[in-house]
């Protein structure tokens, strides 16, 4: 006679489109995020409540929260929301921001085929004519279900994702010598320039009522920067991220901080980080431009990777392969959003948003 470990329960499969039931997942969410093999902050059950209760929520998104169950034990959980009505759209729970699109999942044999058949389940089910899938990472779960899937897709952006390794070092000096010597003779001649004009101090900060501070002082230098630059700014709902990233901090202090370089006690350079089980991720980066020539942001990096090191978490500069990036960078991988057209009537929309930038790219000379 065959063992119930012999003979696997079959899945099964619920989308779950109520606030309340959302909220009851929370015991088997967390105990799924243990015993994952990513335990990837964005994962999190709070980070997802905050999402949906402070960004999607607000904006009239429709809830749409798959959840494979093992017997009486949730296997996977991959939480959307759908929007819009002529076309509709689908896309993972989240601020909506930059965040990578990952699957939380079990880890085992099993993860990649139930990865895989959710993506098909979801394709089926969600009532939206595109779906969007933000910065996947190549390699992963969620790129690997993609590819095995064959379905079609649009790529809509291709990101280089430096990041640091800490693989192959022992100690920080051997990953400092790394560096060029140009480079590094330029920290340390900057630093050095600083602490003459006073005390140049690194700060961790994760307590509720700094942290707020913190998160101003950053969205403020941001957005005079992107001015300064004629850009717009990357947020388009800044208050309501705002109060996302403070609401998420609170319940997740350890996992959502901010690293400062200070003289005296101004501060001169801010960095958000999101700390997950296998790395660190430099979300957004900004100094004060009186600073400038001095590179306080560089030296803010330098103390955060050290702290880093000392905890062996890889360190994540996030899309995009910039000079200062590449500075400190010693491996890369890539992050792709794809759109897929889930009906008949996304197809239609695509042709003709295809056939009208036709238009506008013809140039009609003069005879």
């Amino acid at each position: 006679m065959q063992s119930d470990e012999m003979v696997r329960t079959p899945d099964r499969y619920e989308i779950i489109t109520d606030h309340n039931k959302f909220l009851s997942l929370k015991r088997h969410w967390d105990d799924l995020y243990e015993s994952s093999a990513e335990r990837d902050l964005i994962q999190s059950f709070e980070w997802c409540r905050c999402s949906w209760e402070l960004m999607a929520k607000p904006q009239r998104r429709r809830l749409n929260c798959l959840v494979v169950w093992q017997r009486d034990r949730a296997v996977l959980i991959w939480p959307f929301v759908t929007y819009g009505r002529l076309p509709t759209f689908a896309r993972p729970l989240g601020p909506e921001t930059s965040e990578y699109s990952s699957v939380l999942v079990e880890g085992g044999s099993e993860a990649d085929r139930r990865v895989l058949t959710a993506w098909a389940i979801l394709r089926k089910n969600l009532r939206a004519d595109k779906i969007l899938l933000p910065y996947i990472k190549s390699g992963s779960l969620l790129h690997r279900a993609i590819v095995a899937s064959k379905v079609a897709s649009r790529p809509v952006m291709l990101w280089p994702t430096p990041y640091v390794s800490w693989d192959g070092y022992q100690d920080w000096d051997s990953y400092y010598r790394f560096l060029k010597g140009e480079f590094r003779h330029s920290l340390r001649r900057t630093r050095r320039r600083l602490a003459e004009k006073g005390n140049l101090t690194f700060e961790r900060i994760n307590d509720r009522d700094r942290f707020p501070v913190i998160l101003d002082w950053i969205f403020q230098r941001k957005t005079d920067w992107l001015a300064r630059i004629n850009e717009k700014s990357v947020w388009r709902e800044t208050d309501l991220y705002r109060n996302f990233l403070i609401a998420a901090q609170t319940q997740m202090p350890e996992q959502i901080q901010s690293f400062i370089l200070k003289l005296n006690d101004e501060i001169i350079s801010a960095v958000l980080c999101r700390i997950s089980k296998l790395r660190a991720e430099c979300v957004i980066a900004t100094f004060d431009p009186a600073y400038s020539k001095y590179g306080p942001g560089q030296l803010l990096y330098e103390d955060i990777l050290k702290w880093a090191f000392e905890r062996r978490l890889d360190c994540d500069f996030r899309l995009g392969n910039q000079l200062y990036k590449q500075y400190w960078t010693n491996s890369t991988s890539e992050a792709v959003t794809y759109q897929f057209v889930n009906s008949l009537r996304g197809a239609a929309f695509v042709r003709l948003k295809d056939a009208l930038v036709s238009v506008r790219r013809t140039v009609i000379r003069p005879v």
